[in-house]
C-alpha cells in the first residue's frame, strides 16, 4: 500500500475500491463494491459516468488515517449498489455499439461524412493460452519422523515445491533437502546439472530397461546421485551411481511416483539406513493427502 499522502492508487483491497474516477472504480461500482474516491481531476468530462460518479461517491480525507476510513467503507450496508444505478447505467449504456458510435464521433471531429459502408463488426477475443507450464524440477525436503526401531517402519514427511517458487530449507541430522529434475523436460541446464535426483519422464518397458536408462542418465550427469523411473506394473526402480538399485512399490499395487520413491531412498541414504527390505511411511505436505506406504527391496537383475 502506498504512503497515506499519495492518493493516486486505484485498488486497495479486493472488497473495497479506493481510487480516482477511472474505469477501475467504475467497475467496482458496477460490482457493488464499497467505493471511495481518493482524487478527482478536471479531466472528467461533464455528463459522463466518471463525472457523475465524482458527485455521488464519498471522498477519502488525505489528512486522516487511511485504515479507519477503509474499515468504515467496508461496513457500508449491502444495498449500496442502488446509489450508483444511474452511474452504472450510463457507463454501460448501449452495449455492443461502441465501434459504430466511435466511428461517428471520429468522423464528426474530422468534419467528414462517414462512409456509406456498414461499421466494422466487433471481433471475438481469442481465448488466452494457458500460461501454466508443467513442472519439471522440484525442491524436495524430507524429515525423518521415526526410525525403524521405534515404529517397525521408517516414517518420513515429504514436502515438494516447484523450483520456481521454492526456497532453500535448512538441513539437520533428521531433515534433508535435494533437487529432483526431469532431465528430458527441464530446459534450464543449470538445474539439470545440479540435481541430486534424476527422474524419468515416461515409464520404462521393464525393470532391466529402467536400470539401463538410469545408468545412462547418471553417466551423462556425473553430479547426480540417484536416477528413478517407473515401469508399467507400477513399480519404480531407483538406481545409485555405484550401480546398486532399489525396487520401490506400493503394497496396494498402485503406481509408485518416481519422485516419491527417490525421496524415500535418498532420505534412507542420508540417514545411514540401508534402503533394503524395509517399509517407509510417507506423509505428504499437501491438502487432503493421505499417508502412503512404500516397500523398498534390493533389485537383483
Amino acid at each position: 500500500m502506498p504512503p497515506v499522502h499519495d492518493w493516486r492508487p486505484a485498488l486497495v483491497a479486493a472488497d473495497a475500491v479506493v481510487g480516482d474516477h477511472g474505469s477501475v472504480t467504475l467497475y467496482g461500482v458496477a460490482l457493488g463494491k464499497p467505493v471511495s474516491l481518493a482524487a478527482h481531476g478536471d479531466e472528467a468530462v461533464p455528463g459522463t459516468a466518471g463525472a457523475e460518479l465524482a458527485q455521488v461517491a464519498p471522498r477519502l480525507a488525505p489528512d486522516a488515517e487511511l485504515l479507519p476510513q477503509v474499515v468504515d467503507l467496508l461496513r457500508l450496508p449491502a444495498g449500496r449498489r442502488a446509489q450508483y444505478e444511474a452511474v452504472t447505467a450510463r457507463a454501460f449504456k448501449d452495449p455492443g455499439t461502441a465501434l459504430e458510435r466511435l466511428r461517428e464521433a471520429v468522423y464528426e471531429l474530422l468534419r467528414l461524412p462517414p462512409p456509406s459502408t456498414d461499421p466494422p463488426r466487433p471481433r471475438a477475443l481469442v481465448a488466452p493460452a494457458n500460461p501454466a507450464a508443467p513442472v519439471t524440477s522440484w525442491r524436495v525436503s524430507t524429515d525423518l519422523l521415526s526410525d525403524r526401531a521405534a515404529s517397525g517402519a521408517l516414517s518420513l514427511a515429504v514436502r515438494r515445491f516447484p523450483v520456481s517458487v521454492a526456497t532453500e530449507q535448512p538441513e539437520t541430522a533428521r531433515s534433508f533437502s535435494h533437487l529432483a529434475v526431469q532431465p528430458a523436460e527441464e530446459h534450464d541446464r543449470t538445474l539439470v546439472e545440479s540435481a541430486s535426483v534424476l527422474l524419468g519422464t515416461a515409464p520404462a518397458p521393464d525393470l532391466d530397461a529402467a536400470r539401463v536408462w538410469a545408468a545412462g542418465a547418471l553417466a551423462r550427469l556425473p553430479g547426480s546421485l540417484l536416477a528413478a523411473t517407473g515401469v508399467p506394473t507400477g513399480v519404480c526402480l531407483v538406481s545409485s551411481r555405484d550401480g546398486q538399485s532399489v525396487e520401490v512399490s506400493c503394497p496396494d499395487g498402485t503406481f509408485t511416483d518416481p519422485g516419491l520413491a527417490a525421496s524415500a531412498v535418498y532420505a534412507c541414504l542420508r540417514a545411514g539406513i540401508a534402503p533394503s527390505e524395509i517399509e517407509v511411511s510417507l506423509s505428504l505436505d499437501c491438502p487432503d493427502a493421505d499417508s502412503m506406504r512404500l516397500k523398498l527391496r534390493r533389485f537383483c537383475p
